[in-house]
């Protein structure tokens, strides 16, 4: 005779598998986006689209459908944090602002709101683990790129201007671009897979082998990245690594110092023409270096433009409207980018956008007040898109613009849903 309980059991086993079910198509998806966002060049270059989605937002939709099918199958409810009414307010001051609804659902609701969105929802999927992994590989899939490179692409547009060029830098070598196109966006989208590999690297948890292998992939990675020669990129690396080594405690003992200081005087030995060639960089670090100069000139640009705004500084002139702007207006350089994801948001959204977007970066940094947890390499890594933030726009980069969002709608929400079971 079946009893009740054994009814209750066979569904919920039903339920479960079902719901296994989901996350195993999640984190397929999660891990399409990501590899993506790090390794396929700018949408523009890229005839493969869905209707008018690129392939990074036909991933995305197909991310958050199969989220917000597990999510229903959960029967959670949905918990509105501090973090989603900053975003609301966002939103709010881009529809305000709207001049083209195109422009609008292209550039806004698709590479902010729609990645926002998913990394929320996908906080209940409780993907956390291999989130660490998929990033990771990610980037070493373009670090081979960077090092056997097997193709080339063929640049169409002003995205792919490095592709165009090739000057020595000051520091002597020529600016790797990969596949992406740019020297300062492949270093950015390199640096959470650098991250991951250093972070797994010194957890005391993982195996023997995992530990070999983490060292290789850091060291390939690294290596990678000082052939981008992108100055911001390496003092980000810098930053992300002592923030690795803190919140892990690795200099709690004397121990640490001698190998860190050992290992610092090793690389300058061995590496002597790698450290060469960086010092030589950062000495050409002067107002006659085009790429200083033209970044110093665009906050005076900003801070002209938004004192002739009058009420409009506290709104913006509408988002993707600062592009029309810079053509108009164009710096004495001749170079009509913005090279600044703040001022950009300043421009577009104004002091109060500014203010909903650093609330919600605030949320996300106190997470680094808190005993190291298994998800702060999201928080570290998201400070790394932040610091690249003054190099570039990242917002106008759309592989940049939906990782970025994607992991600030994941760990804004992580710490305040209190009815999701987590892996960390």
């Amino acid at each position: 005779m079946i009893l009740e309980k054994d009814i209750i059991s066979f569904y919920n086993s039903k339920k479960i598998i079902r719901n296994d079910i989901f996350i195993r198509i999640s984190g397929f998806f999660l891990a399409i986006l990501i590899f993506f966002a790090v390794n396929l060049p700018p949408s523009d270059l890229i005839p493969i689209k869905f209707g008018p989605f690129t392939l990074n937002v036909a991933a995305t939709l197909m991310l958050l459908f199969f989220t917000l099918i597990s999510f229903l199958s959960k029967r959670y409810q949905v918990e509105l944090s501090s973090a989603d009414i900053s975003m609301i307010g966002i939103s709010c001051i881009v529809l305000v602002n709207m001049s083209d609804i195109k422009q609008v659902m292209l550039f806004y609701f698709m590479f902010i709101a729609l990645p926002y969105l998913t990394g929320k929802f996908l906080v209940y999927q409780n993907v956390g683990l291999i989130l660490k992994r998929i990033i990771g590989y990610s980037g070493i899939i373009q670090t081979l790129i960077i090092l056997f490179k097997p193709f080339t692409f063929e640049a169409s547009t002003s995205r792919g201007l490095f592709w165009q060029m090739s000057t020595q830098t000051a520091g002597g070598g020529y600016r790797e671009v990969g596949s992406i196109g740019h020297p300062i966006v492949l270093a950015t989208l390199l640096l959470p897979s650098f991250i991951c590999w250093l972070d797994t690297l010194l957890d005391s948890s993982a195996k023997k082998t995992e530990k070999i292998l983490s060292g290789i992939f850091t060291c390939l990675i690294l290596y990678s990245i000082f052939l981008t020669y992108s100055r911001g990129a390496w003092i980000s690396l810098i930053v992300a690594t002592f923030a690795i080594l803190i919140k892990r405690r690795v200099f709690k003992n004397t121990k640490s110092y001698i190998f860190a200081t050992l290992g610092a005087l090793a690389l300058v030995v061995l590496g002597g023409d790698l450290v060469t060639s960086i010092s030589d960089r950062f000495a050409a670090l002067n107002m006659n270096d085009g790429s200083l100069s033209h970044r110093s000139y665009m906050f005076a640009w900003t801070w002209d433009h938004l004192s002739k705004m009058n009420s409009n500084f506290l709104i913006g002139i509408g988002y993707y409207q600062s592009y029309p702007l810079l053509k108009s207006d164009v710096p004495p350089d001749g170079f009509a980018v913005m090279d600044n994801t703040f001022l950009t948001l300043i421009i577009e959204l104004g002091l109060l956008g500014l203010f909903f977007f650093v609330f919600i970066v605030g949320k996300i940094l106190m997470n680094l007040k808190l005993k190291y947890r298994k998800d702060t390499f999201i928080t570290i890594i998201i400070i790394s898109f932040l610091m690249q933030g003054f190099s570039f726009d990242m917002f106008s980069w759309e592989g940049c613009c939906i990782f970025l969002w994607l992991l600030i709608g994941y760990q804004a929400n992580n710490t305040e849903m209190k009815s999701v079971e987590r892996s960390f």
